[in-house]
């Protein structure tokens, strides 16, 4: 990261060097998809390049058998440095892997509508974890820890465990400690909290308008609890959220100040943090700087 900084003295580096190790370091936080149930052309070039994961999609699997061979394919290509492989992997209707091949994995809705919604959350992490560890997946996009509290929120819904903040927390909590246990790393999403929206974000740029109070007690405590379960990773969502970012069109993804109030407000210190998908239609219609010129 030295290499980024400006130099208090002149340094006698090649200017090319210093772009292809520039290059290289902004790889590392690149994930990929790619199309295509083998290693194509656009994957070898990322990997090349040094990205440091990719996340696979229903145009990547055919069958276990498949999918594991594609995983272990991607890793080789990358060795010897390590590739992180990853998946959107909730249960529902956002799974990738499906019946009748794998297991036919329920809503999260569903889970926290049961009886003993907290031994059916841990059980669906312990099932996920081992059937993607059993295919070279390292990382699920999973749980989502967004509270339900608005029913016109198509895009959330029943991947959500409900309207409850506090069932929200216990089955977040569960499903992170029996992933993880199980040698799969967990996800928190959509920081900081996606679920009293109305509009979807892979289409338009959602917002959500409550006081930094209200956040902090409903919308946020699921992903304290995640943080106190040691979730390996937390996802910030193209949400707009104004108590905690005021500049008007920037959403929480693009904003320092709500990642570094889940960085230090919920100690998630050093632990990774990603945005949700960059094509995503959310961050189209946002009024960028004209940076031409510069």
């Amino acid at each position: 990261l030295d290499l980024l900084a400006e130099p208090t003295r002149p340094r006698r580096v090649p200017e090319a060097t210093m772009g292809e190790d520039a290059a290289r370091l902004a790889a590392r936080l690149v994930c990929f998809g790619f199309d295509g149930y083998t290693p194509d052309a656009h994957a070898r070039e990322m990997i090349a390049k040094g990205c440091g994961a990719v996340i696979i999609f229903d145009r990547n699997i055919k069958s276990p058998t498949q999918v594991a061979t594609l995983c272990a394919d991607l890793k080789r290509l990358a060795a010897p440095r390590p590739l992180l492989v990853m998946i959107d992997q909730e249960g529902g209707r956002v799974r990738r892997f499906r019946p009748p091949q794998f297991s036919d994995i329920p809503a999260a809705a569903a889970i926290g509508a049961c009886s003993d919604p907290v031994k059916a959350a841990g059980a669906t992490g312990g099932v996920i974890a081992s059937e993607l560890r059993a295919c070279h997946v390292d990382m699920t996009l999973a749980p989502v820890l967004d509270v339900n509290t608005n029913p016109n929120n198509a895009v959330i819904g029943d991947r959500s465990y409900g309207s409850d903040a506090r069932v929200a927390s216990a089955c977040g909590t569960a499903f992170i400690d029996a992933l993880q246990a199980g040698g799969v790393a967990g996800c928190a999403k959509h920081w900081p909290g996606h679920g009293d929206t109305e509009e979807d974000s892979h289409d338009a740029l959602p917002a959500s308008r409550h006081g930094l109070r209200r956040l902090e007690s409903v919308e946020m405590a699921p992903f304290r609890a995640a943080v106190s379960a040691n979730v390996a990773s937390a996802l910030v969502a193209h949400l707009l959220v104004p108590a905690m970012e005021p500049e008007a069109h920037r959403p929480a993804s693009c904003s320092e100040r709500c990642v570094t109030h889940l960085r230090k407000n919920l100690r998630f210190g050093d632990g990774v943090v990603m945005t949700d998908d960059m094509e995503m239609g959310a961050l189209r219609g946002i009024p960028w700087p004209d940076r031409e010129g510069e």
